[in-house]
């Protein structure tokens, strides 16, 4: 079986001076959410701190989420929140057009 995701691939770095915990604490609690109300159309939001996946069906499904974010108040309560938890200059991002292949039960002989 073969699937395909659009994926929006951020590397995410806490900002200087908070611990770990309170990044993550920080993240779960407020962040996380504010994205979810925010952005639409994820299909699924993955953090692993280091490296943060945006997941959608597909291209267009991101493009029309991201044109949302241009809205001024969404804007603005976006940066405000990442100002407080990301050190922002050394965010970085990349866009994946993403296509797997499930072998079943690990039979690579299905190509």
């Amino acid at each position: 079986m073969r699937m395909s995701m659009f994926k929006a691939i951020c590397l995410i770095k806490r900002k200087s001076g908070m611990t770990l915990d309170a990044f993550i604490d920080r993240y779960e609690h407020r962040h996380a959410a504010l994205c979810a109300r925010l952005i639409p159309d994820m299909v699924n939001y993955v953090r692993r701190y280091v490296v943060t996946e945006l997941w959608y069906e597909d291209r267009a499904a991101y493009e029309i989420s991201m044109k949302t974010l241009e809205a001024p108040e969404k804007a603005a309560a976006l940066r405000a929140d990442e100002q407080e938890l990301f050190d922002l200059a050394s965010i970085r991002r990349f866009i994946v057009d993403e296509r797997a292949t499930v072998f079943p039960l690990g039979n690579t002989s299905a190509l």
